[in-house]
């Protein structure tokens, strides 16, 4: 799809959007193998080898050793201020032989990336999460964000009743913890999209349909917590969504920083997207 296309610049919180099938998601993934340097991440829902034949079919044999420019200067982000430095990235393709052209970004580094798709991992992935979170002391925040979307919350423990560890959840007026997932797929996501964005020290958050399971009365506390992220951790993010109501949430909450926030539209022509 993307035959020659500029994106950029980017902001500290970046919300891209378009019609279907117009390289969203591409978009995420494209700026992720810049950034690690080749490594390919499944965005995309995938089972056994899907993750490699997608790939191999998106990017050619090669997609493991796309090489990329990249300086050690640590104190690099995606997001460049000086005049000198890319404030974007172009990204083209081979025609017609479904090998990677080329693929670079002068001057970036490897920076810590959190890649965040649609899809909920495993329970026994979201323990290794909210554990992280536990012991980098992070945890008063994260149920203080999630009290926001869910009021009756008292706290988040892992528990192994049934030999099995799951996080359970106390909610006030309940006299027993309910495991996770009895709250729902949209409070499961929420945990997951906040605990990804405070686990670790990435400078790069890239959430794919970043509405998805997610109430829309919900969604203006959603981007308040990217808001708090973006500020307190200095968390860069860019995040995909097909919603009229995540983009009308986000302005509202980004309104009073615009320098922090802007919307960027992806658009088919004939033969690029632009």
């Amino acid at each position: 799809g993307f035959k020659d296309t500029e994106v950029g610049p980017f902001r500290k919180v970046n919300l891209i959007l378009g019609g279907q099938n117009v390289g969203k998601t591409s978009l995420l993934e494209a700026t992720h193998l810049t950034v690690i340097n080749g490594e390919y991440f499944p965005f995309r829902s995938n089972e056994g080898r899907d993750a490699q034949r997608f790939a191999r079919s998106a990017l050619g044999d090669g997609f493991q050793s796309i090489e990329v420019n990249a300086s050690h200067d640590r104190s690099a982000r995606l997001q460049k201020n000086s005049a000198s430095s890319p404030q974007g990235f172009r990204m083209g393709f081979s025609g017609g032989t479904g090998n990677c052209d080329w693929l670079k970004s002068p001057n970036w580094i490897d920076v810590g990336v959190t890649p965040i798709p649609l899809f909920l991992p495993s329970q026994d992935e979201l323990v290794r999460l909210f554990s992280e979170v536990s012991l980098s002391r992070k945890k008063r925040q994260l149920t203080d964000l999630l009290r926001e979307v869910e009021p009756r919350l008292v706290s988040l423990d892992v528990a192994l009743p049934d030999g099995e560890h799951r996080i359970y959840v106390e909610l006030d007026g309940i006299d027993r913890a309910l495991p996770l997932p009895q709250l729902g797929h949209g409070f499961g996501r929420l945990l997951y999209l906040y605990t990804s964005l405070l686990k670790a020290d990435a400078q790069l958050a890239l959430i794919d349909e970043v509405e998805n399971g997610i109430h829309y009365s919900a969604l203006p506390t959603l981007f308040q917590g990217i808001k708090l992220v973006a500020q307190e951790r200095d968390v860069q993010t860019l995040m995909t969504t097909h919603s009229w109501d995540a983009i009308r949430a986000a302005c509202e909450v980004f309104e009073d920083t615009p320098e922090l926030f802007q919307v960027i539209r992806l658009e088919r022509t004939d033969d690029n997207i632009k």
